[in-house]
């Protein structure tokens, strides 16, 4: 029988990061009955973020029985364990549903939605590999843009990753593409953030983005001691 796989990674500047979130995620995945990877980079290199995608197609090549994979951040500490994220990747609507192949939660800032690349769930199908492949092959373009890999995912989702100030209070959605139909978005309660957390009063997952490392240490730090596997 097929499992998921729970991946996550990490360069030696987020080990003592890893300490704390990849117990949670090892214990999420086996409480689910899924396979649990983790891969110690070494020291971060330029552009490291793009080895996200690439973590994940590796994962598939090696394990091609394995139903999808979840990459979680070693910044992102699962807080709620009772639901597996991918149980949540339902089918899309029209004339002919089938199951989405990739889901990325988000986070609202500024009125504006946010997918995370470093929360991410792809199914191992032909779409969701596709999808993968498309994404690394914006590297080339999107190498040395300030958000790299995640100006890619956007691209691929139908954004603008060149419109990205939510203070000129601007949609960055611009239109489908071909692989935005085989995509979800997962409600904010699965990407809890410092920029959104007084909006996400019980959140799953809380990732802490865009903060000082010693303020991401005391975050986790504080929220591991004060959540338990359910």
């Amino acid at each position: 029988m097929s499992r998921w796989t729970v991946a996550v990674q990490c360069s030696d500047d987020y080990a003592d990061l890893a300490d704390i979130t990849w117990p949670r995620a090892r214990e999420y995945a086996f409480l689910h009955g899924a396979n649990f990877i983790s891969w110690k980079m070494g020291a971060w290199y330029p552009h490291g973020g793009w080895t996200r995608p690439e973590y994940i197609l590796s994962i598939m090549d090696g394990d091609p029985e394995t139903e999808g994979v979840f990459l979680c951040d070693t910044d992102a500490l699962i807080l709620r364990t009772d639901v597996a994220i991918w149980k949540r990747v339902g089918w899309s609507v029209g004339a002919m549903p089938r199951p989405y192949s990739a889901a990325f939660p988000y986070e609202l800032w500024g009125g504006m939605t946010f997918p995370s690349a470093g929360l991410c769930v792809i199914r191992n199908n032909e779409q969701g590999r596709g999808f993968l492949r498309s994404w690394i092959s914006l590297k080339a373009t999107y190498l040395g843009h300030p958000w790299e890999e995640q100006a890619g995912l956007y691209h691929l989702l139908g954004y603008d990753p060149d419109v990205l100030d939510p203070c000129q209070g601007k949609d960055t959605y611009v239109s489908k593409t071909p692989v935005s139909d085989c995509t979800t978005l997962l409600a904010p309660e699965w990407h809890a953030t410092p920029k959104n957390e007084r909006t996400v009063p019980h959140p799953r997952i809380y990732h802490a983005t865009g903060i000082a490392h010693a303020d991401r240490l005391h975050r986790l730090s504080a929220m591991a001691a004060e959540t338990v596997v359910q």
